[in-house]
C-alpha cells in the first residue's frame, strides 16, 4: 500500500500557455493509480519530499488558489497545542484522487485553503498524553485523524470518528512541510524499524 512512483517530466497547456509539468503517481491498493500535476515553481518542494529547513515559525505548503492552480507558500507552521497532539516534519505524501476533483474543479474548495492528506515523516513533537509515538519515529497517516477510542473507530470506522479532524487549516495541510496530528495515538502509524532512517523510501 502507499508505493510512491517516480515523477514524470513533461508539458501541458494551463490557461493557454505551455507550462512543464510533474506527475506523480501514488498507487493504493483496490484504489487504482492517482496522479497529481504541478507546475514549475512547484517543483522545488515536490522533487525528492520535502527538506528539512530547522526551526522557524513558518513553513511552506500546497494552497489551493483555484481550478489547475496549486500554489506553494509560506504559511505559520504548526505546533502542539494540546496533550493529545503530535508534530511531524513530512518528507513524503500522497496525491490522492480526492485531491484532482477540486484541482480539476469537479468540486467546491476554499480558495486560499491548504491542501494534502495521506501524510508520511518524522514525529518532531509530542504532546504530554501521547503514547503510541516519540519524537524521531517515522510514521504515516490515514485520510482523516481520528480518536482510535469512539464507538465508529472500536468498529474500524475512522472516517466517521466523532472526535475527527482534518489535515488542513492549522493542522498545516498534508503537502506541507510540517502537520499536527490532533489525536496523535488514535491516527499516526510506526513505520517498521528498518525503514526509521531510510529517507528515500
Amino acid at each position: 500500500d502507499g508505493v510512491v512512483g517516480r515523477p514524470a517530466v513533461g508539458e501541458e497547456r494551463i490557461q493557454g500557455r505551455a507550462v512543464a509539468k510533474r506527475v506523480v503517481v501514488i498507487m493504493h491498493r483496490g484504489s487504482g493509480v492517482h496522479t497529481g500535476v504541478y507546475t514549475p515553481s512547484d517543483l522545488p518542494l515536490w522533487a525528492n519530499g520535502f527538506a528539512a529547513r530547522g526551526p522557524t515559525a513558518g513553513m511552506r505548503a500546497a494552497i489551493y488558489r483555484g481550478p489547475g492552480e496549486i500554489t506553494v507558500e509560506e504559511v505559520p507552521k504548526p505546533t502542539v497545542e494540546s496533550p493529545t497532539d503530535a508534530v511531524i516534519r513530512v518528507t513524503h505524501t500522497a496525491v490522492c484522487g480526492s485531491d484532482l476533483w477540486f484541482y480539476r474543479g469537479d468540486s467546491d474548495r476554499e480558495a486560499g485553503s491548504r491542501v494534502g492528506h495521506e501524510p508520511m515523516g518524522i514525529v518532531e513533537e509530542v504532546g504530554e498524553d501521547v503514547r503510541s509515538v516519540e519524537p524521531g519515529d517515522r510514521v504515516f497517516a490515514p485520510f482523516l485523524i481520528s480518536c482510535g477510542y469512539c464507538e465508529f473507530c472500536r468498529k474500524g470506522l475512522h472516517t466517521s470518528c466523532v472526535n475527527g479532524d482534518s489535515w488542513g487549516g492549522d493542522n498545516g495541510g498534508g503537502q506541507g512541510e510540517y502537520v499536527r496530528a490532533t489525536q496523535a495515538d488514535g491516527t499516526l502509524v510506526r513505520g517498521p524499524d528498518q525503514y526509521a532512517d531510510d529517507e528515500g523510501t
